[in-house]
């Protein structure tokens, strides 16, 4: 529990800070170079805290929406996150342009700072994710135990999909199967620990957070998660 806090603290401070750096470096862009760009640029803009005086509520709907995106309590493949956060961070944008208009603050901010703070949001919201989620790793925080029940060609490839998102932090630590013939063998370096029925033990054992499955089964496996890989 104390681990999951400190994951879901860490990502949201990470994720607010991608999105007042977007604001920063779209603030300076629009102060420092689109005036050597264009004539129209040139004109005084207002300064940066006046963004933060008004959009105050901005920083909490964005943490919401991402968490809307599920992006706080579930694990995804990098690219499936990459999705969901350009999604989150889009959905934000329009909606504060939206205010912008309706509450009549377009006199008092610059349209372009928005613009370019959405379109910078789209690199740095992912480029800070990945240091969040490196650092976490180093400290042992991010990584989660899982069995794989089922040691067939699925399981295997699940494996695979597993090692080869590395993104989403889980390491797989056995397979479950109730064919005796494959008992003790090892599949890509994960060993094959025992039977279906023998996964709550196990999971007590390995000190296991997640159960992954590959097919349909009808049987308590307790309060371990189960994530329906097909």
């Amino acid at each position: 529990m104390f681990k999951k806090t400190i994951c879901l603290t860490f990502l949201i401070i990470f994720d607010i800070a991608a999105l007042l750096s977007s604001i920063f470096l779209a603030y300076l862009i629009r102060k420092e170079i689109l005036l050597y760009i264009h004539p129209a640029f040139r004109m005084w803009t207002f300064p940066f805290s006046t963004y933060l005086i008004n959009y105050p509520y901005f920083l909490g709907m964005w943490v919401l929406i991402l968490a809307y995106e599920r992006l706080y309590t579930k694990r995804f493949a990098l690219g499936e996150e990459i999705k969901r956060l350009w999604k989150g961070a889009t959905i934000s944008f329009l909606i504060i342009m939206v205010l912008t208009f309706a509450a009549r603050i377009s006199m008092n901010v610059s349209r372009t700072v928005i613009v370019l703070a959405w379109a910078l949001s789209l690199f740095l919201l992912v480029a800070f994710r990945l240091i969040a989620k490196k650092i976490l790793n180093k400290a042992g925080c991010w990584q989660r135990k899982m069995l794989i029940l089922g040691a067939g060609r699925t399981g295997e490839m699940v494996l695979g999909r597993i090692k080869g998102n590395k993104n989403m932090g889980y390491e797989p630590v056995g397979f479950l199967d109730d064919d005796e013939a494959k008992l003790g063998k090892r599949i890509s370096g994960v060993k094959v620990l025992g039977k279906l029925s023998e996964v709550k033990n196990w999971s007590k054992e390995k000190k296991v957070g997640d159960v992954v499955i590959q097919f349909l089964v009808k049987k308590d496996y307790g309060k371990k998660r189960l994530l329906l890989i097909f």
